[in-house]
């Protein structure tokens, strides 16, 4: 028996975005792209480091240690989100 699931496309992670757009595209912002630190996104560590006046390797060891969402490192370095 055949059934009718929605195509990739039609599907939607009910935050805006289809599951063929990609969470991390720069082009997308928002409270979800906002929550995590990519620490392989080259725009996202600019974002940060610029964010929180820290050097990279500042910002990758409070990752390494605290893990990557956003609140968690601020505290780490003592920042406001």
């Amino acid at each position: 028996m055949l059934r009718n699931y929605p195509s990739l496309s039609e599907f939607s992670l009910g935050n805006g975005i289809g599951a063929d757009e990609m969470a991390d595209d720069p082009k997308i912002r928002g409270s979800h792209d906002r929550q995590r630190i990519n620490m392989h996104e080259r725009y996202e560590v600019e974002y940060w480091t610029s964010k929180w006046h820290v050097s990279r390797e500042q910002l990758a060891e409070a990752v390494e240690k605290v893990g990557p969402m956003s609140a968690a490192v601020a505290k780490q370095l003592g920042k406001e989100l």
